[in-house]
């Protein structure tokens, strides 16, 4: 389960979902198939520790855990941060995206002003 959960965090950003008008076809995530660690759906309803996972228990079955997963590192936002070699700075960025849940409540204002940064990039 820990390597299910270090493969979405490496790997999660590969299958998020970019294209609103769902033109281009994404390709499968090996490393995010439950058979690639072992598991299967069938270990959906089993009771697992979370580890460092930040969704707020210390267990959660396996269909909780990638459901948050799947939320997190594969919504409509990717994020790719795992190259960061700062540990500390790794961490902080990791707590913030799982406590999120991928439900990022921006008003208004805030998203025109995201939206200013992006196109001004």
């Amino acid at each position: 389960v820990l390597q299910l959960i270090a493969a979405y965090r490496n790997r999660g950003h590969q299958k998020a979902k970019l294209d609103p008008l769902h033109l281009t076809k994404r390709e499968p995530v090996p490393d995010l198939d439950l058979a690639a660690h072992g598991l299967s759906r069938s270990d959906f309803d089993t009771v697992f520790q979370t580890g460092n996972l930040a969704i707020g228990k210390a267990e959660a079955t396996l269909g909780e855990m990638v459901e948050a997963m799947e939320a997190i590192y594969c919504g409509a936002i990717g994020s790719e941060y795992m190259y960061i070699v700062d540990t500390k700075e790794k961490r902080w960025i990791q707590q913030r995206l799982e406590g999120a849940r991928g439900q990022y409540n921006f008003s208004a204002e805030q998203k025109k002003g995201i939206l200013e940064r992006i196109t001004a990039a």
